[in-house]
């Protein structure tokens, strides 16, 4: 409950509000693929969680992860850019930095809800009077 209600949080900020045309069948199998997007290495301690949300949520968490990623992941594919490399320039490394910036996957969208909007005090939270 606690999760589905931040992640119904998350997904009403303008970033992820859409409306999203739903998810083609073609394009549901690829979301429901386990398998890592490009990104960046997230600063936190990553640990492996599964949790209950409701089919329907699941669905539009989906079909706003996958509408908003759609462009920065093609555009990372034709450029070659989808792994990270190290023999990347600076300014291919600055372009695919800034591309990866825009691709939400789902574990994202889930994680930035439970940091912005979870059961827990946020020290930002109280500095910005929010509390």
């Amino acid at each position: 409950m606690l999760v589905a209600r931040a992640v119904e949080q998350r997904l009403s900020e303008p970033d992820l509000a859409g409306p999203w045309p739903p998810l083609t069948t073609r394009e549901e199998e690829f979301m429901s693929l386990s398998g890592r997007w490009p990104s960046r290495n997230y600063v936190g301690t990553l640990v492996k969680r599964a949790y209950d949300v409701p089919s329907d949520l699941l669905l539009r968490m989906r079909a706003a992860s996958y509408r908003v990623s759609e462009g920065p992941l093609a555009e990372l594919e034709d450029r070659g850019l989808t792994f990270a490399r190290l023999d990347l320039s600076d300014e291919d490394q600055e372009l695919r930095d800034a591309l990866v910036d825009k691709v939400f996957p789902v574990p994202r969208i889930v994680r930035e809800a439970l940091e912005n909007f979870g059961p827990w005090l946020r020290p930002d939270a109280t500095e910005a009077g929010e509390l």
